[in-house]
């Protein structure tokens, strides 16, 4: 959902290295609350390119996280439980994970909620 939300917001980009793309990503807005304020969804699509540059994505994250953060009181997602490497990526993001859900089908996948509070 959040990459449909995403692509069709018009907030979505494309980081690559010199030769190829690396990762697609954005942040979609979600419907707000009173008790929240304004919501954005961050999601990334990954390519196996992602993983060769660590020190580099988490260089570009903290440059870009203000970016689309922009106007939101908060920004998270959620992220398959399974996903560790890119769940320390959030937590080195200043992410917070206050709970796990779990999807209902006959895979029963579990996934992580993460959301950090912006300077709005």
């Amino acid at each position: 959902m959040a990459l449909c939300r995403g692509l069709s917001s018009g907030v979505c980009y494309t980081a690559h290295s010199s030769r190829f793309p690396v990762m697609m990503f954005g942040i979609a807005e979600m419907p707000a609350s009173p008790e929240t304020g304004r919501f954005g969804c961050v999601w990334a699509l990954g390519t196996d390119y992602i993983t060769t540059h660590p020190k580099q994505l988490q260089r570009c994250t903290k440059k870009i996280l203000p970016l689309l953060s922009a106007g939101y009181a908060y920004i998270g997602g959620a992220i398959d439980s399974l996903n560790e490497r890119h769940i320390r990526w959030l937590l080195k993001s200043g992410f917070y994970f206050p709970g796990t859900y779990i999807l209902s089908g006959p895979a029963s996948s579990r996934f992580d909620l993460f959301y950090k509070e912006t300077d709005v």
